[in-house]
């Protein structure tokens, strides 16, 4: 029987001599390849590809031991892991962390029960996020919680925030309004921010490198992203950023799962297409291939 491959893509290929010579700019999402080390690189539609940072999925875990030999003789080592289908945890170059940071889907999970409100195109062509709560006299936490693709954080870890932010002057933040990274289960705050002093009434980006100082595991609590107004205030966001790195951001980045769903679509039965990347090997291994996956086979 032959197998029919319902989709497959063929990426640039140079070797790392060449392309640290060239002068082609990679557009934002294309990817590519080293044929000589079997490296790849995501563009952003600006650098060249010798600034662009290398795609570098997370360590499998360890293989199992192997069964006891002569005396001395260790188990082999597992393979390394590559991303899995949804990304999970992958540290892909500067990409997004946070799913959705244009609200388009306006999934969020709300705390402290406030108004918001998705103004569309309201910054830099994007949407922005209003949160206000008014008129209460106890403490409220009123926020939301939004999702990302990260569930475990480990010390030694820096991210890159960048948020810009508008809060109003019509509701007084009488005890502040507040960014968290925040495991919600057991009341865990790994850092926290203070944007109650901002000026008023104007679009202020607040950027800062965080430095995760132990190891935290939010299983399937991936949205640790939390701003919120701890009683009042009136305040909204736009182009929420924070991904992994030790420099400022100059702009807005999606994440990856953004970038898939905006980007790729299969044309022959209007389906989002996903994105799989790995070995010849672990292609074969798949007994079933999905026709809205894009098989990426590397060396």
């Amino acid at each position: 029987m032959t197998e029919i491959i319902p989709v497959r893509v063929q990426h640039k290929r140079m070797d790392l001599t060449d392309w640290n010579n060239s002068e082609i700019i990679l557009l934002n999402g294309e990817i590519g390849i080293e044929s000589d080390t079997g490296k790849a690189k995501v563009g952003n539609g600006t650098d060249l590809y010798k600034n662009l940072p290398y795609i570098a999925g997370a360590r499998g875990e360890k293989g199992d031991r192997g069964e006891q030999g002569i005396p001395g003789v260790q188990g082999i080592q597992g393979i390394q892991g590559v991303p899995g289908v949804n990304g999970k945890d992958a540290v892909l170059g500067n990409y997004n962390l946070i799913v959705d940071s244009t609200f388009k889907i306006n999934n969020l999970r709300r705390t402290g029960h406030p108004e918001t409100e998705i103004i569309e195109d309201d910054y830099n062509g994007h949407n922005s996020l209003t949160i206000k709560k008014s008129g209460a006299d106890t403490y409220t936490w009123a926020g939301v919680q939004i999702d990302t693709n990260v569930s475990k954080l480990k010390q030694g870890d820096k991210l890159v925030l960048r948020l810009p932010i508008y809060v109003y002057d019509d509701v007084e933040v009488d005890h502040g309004v507040y960014f968290a990274i925040k495991k919600h289960t057991g009341n865990k705050t790994l850092k926290s921010i203070e944007f109650t002093n901002l000026e008023k009434n104007k679009w202020v980006i607040h950027e800062e490198i965080i430095n995760i100082e132990e190891n935290v595991d939010f299983a399937n609590e991936t949205y640790w992203f939390y701003i919120y107004a701890v009683k009042n205030g009136h305040f909204k966001i736009s182009e929420p950023y924070i991904g992994f790195g030790d420099k400022a951001v100059s702009k807005w980045q999606p994440s990856i799962e953004d970038l898939k769903s905006d980007t790729l679509l299969n044309t022959q039965n209007n389906q989002p297409l996903k994105y799989w990347v790995g070995t010849q090997e672990q292609y074969d291994a798949i007994s079933v291939k999905d026709e809205n996956t894009i098989y990426d086979i590397v060396k």
